[in-house]
């Protein structure tokens, strides 16, 4: 049988493929479920819910930028800070 005799190289590129398909599916169904929620039961396609939300959604994108810089900030800063050398001492011990 020829599914027996791929070899596992080829068994893992197959897996990986079939995974990336999975997640391609997914993000366009999440995509589908999210607009057809905002423009069916949020009713983001009339005017005046856009120009009220609009400020809340600006607010928010500014937010999440800011955390995420933060967080940015802080894991390079702990990753780029050379770690320090314990000093030597001087032995005390005298004979």
């Amino acid at each position: 049988s020829v599914a027996f005799s791929l070899s596992s190289f080829t068994a893992v590129i197959f897996v990986i493929g079939l995974v990336a398909a999975g997640y391609s599916s997914a993000d366009g169904t999440l995509t589908a479920l999210t607009t057809t929620f905002c423009f069916d039961f949020m009713h983001f396609d009339k005017k005046e819910m856009t120009e009220t939300i609009e400020p809340a959604i600006e607010t928010a994108t500014e937010m999440v930028l800011s955390f995420a810089t933060a967080g940015l900030q802080r894991t390079m800063s702990q990753f780029n800070t050379p770690k320090k050398k314990p000093t030597p001492t001087p032995d005390t011990d005298e004979k």
